[in-house]
């Protein structure tokens, strides 16, 4: 007998794998498989599978039920085919496909009482109302932004293409301005580490940006991905932030696994080697400026933390691939984490 328990836990890791949209490689960089598909078409065959199972008890679902499990079993169905298509050249006609079936999934499935409590497919996050303009509001609240973020997460679900693009790149450039606006405001709502935090967030909307725009070198969905998960990380992690977010910038579920470690070459385990060391010796001769009052050496060390930034680009960009993917949101300059720890 199919584990009812289990089939949320599984369906809800294929929604997070489906933000940002599904990738695929030819050959395997760095121990991280071929691609997001695999485990999205892997995530909702053993949900059709553990679904059907459970279909064949004629005691299990009746009446309004029973046709809302048909739906769903349909849908998993055109979901499985359309997320293929989506990586094989399959376009904005599969992506979308691929968006509208998961979608009507979670949506018969939490409408129905009886399959909601039961299944628990953790709704994705919540789209704007029709309609809603999205423009830069220089009274804009970090909660909404959150909830323009949420929208972004939402239209995001199976890739970016010619259908969303346009809503997409409108979106993330409307939270850079607004996040800009606060950020570079003098007595703003952000103090200590949440002002880094929310730099980097800043930061990381206007790689998004580059991802959308289809500039960074990277295969499909999988830089988009681990920025938009990150993104919320940043806000969920941060206890002021995630105040001041609200409803916004809304949780995915947790995954079923732990993403693969990724198993550098010789150039990249040099390159973290001299990353740790360096990263090291930067923070002591901080601690050793500001304990001594020593206007000189922050001068110089400002120099040295711009030239460090500047390396870490560069190798960063130059690797590309899975690796940009994977790292571009923590080396990438000022698209990244070591962009916002350096300029503050």
């Amino acid at each position: 007998m199919a584990d009812i328990g289990a089939l949320g836990a599984t369906f809800n890791d294929a929604t997070r794998a489906l933000a940002g949209g599904l990738w695929q490689t030819a050959v395997e960089e760095g121990g991280q498989g071929t691609g997001s598909v695999n485990r999205y078409v892997n995530d909702l065959t053993a949900v059709q599978q553990g679904l059907t199972e459970l279909n064949a008890n004629p005691n299990q679902f009746t009446g309004d039920t029973q046709t809302h499990v048909d739906t769903i079993l349909a849908d998993l169905g055109m979901a499985i085919t359309s997320a293929t298509s989506s990586v094989n050249g399959g376009g904005a006609a599969a992506e979308a496909a691929l968006r509208d079936a998961h979608l009507e999934i979670l949506n018969v499935a939490n409408a129905d009482t009886n399959l909601a409590g039961l299944l628990g497919f953790t709704p994705a996050p919540e789209a704007l109302p029709d309609g809603t303009q999205v423009k830069f509001n220089a009274q804009a609240t970090f909660a909404d932004v959150g909830a323009i973020f949420n929208d972004f997460a939402n239209k995001s679900l199976g890739g970016v293409n010619a259908e969303n693009h346009d809503v997409l790149l409108n979106e993330a450039n409307v939270m850079f301005k607004d996040l800009e606006h606060m950020v570079n405001q003098t007595g703003g709502q952000f103090d200590g580490l949440s002002y880094v935090h929310a730099r980097a967030l800043l930061y990381q909307v206007d790689l998004e940006r580059d991802y959308i725009n289809g500039v960074a070198n990277e295969p499909g969905g999988r830089g988009s991905n681990d920025n938009i998960l990150d993104m919320i990380d940043i806000v969920q992690n941060d206890d002021n932030l995630a105040a001041l977010a609200q409803d916004g910038f809304a949780p995915f579920s947790e995954p079923l696994h732990d993403t693969p470690k990724y198993t550098d070459d010789a150039p990249q385990t040099l390159f973290w080697a001299n990353f740790i060391a360096m990263s090291n010796s930067l923070g002591e001769q901080a601690i050793a400026a500001v304990t001594n009052h020593d206007a000189g050496a922050s001068a110089a060390l400002v120099k040295e933390l711009q030239a460090f930034k500047a390396d870490v680009e560069a190798f960063d960009a130059e690797q590309g691939g899975v690796f940009g993917g994977r790292f571009d949101n923590e080396l990438l300059g000022d698209k990244g984490t070591v962009g916002a720890a350096v300029n503050i």
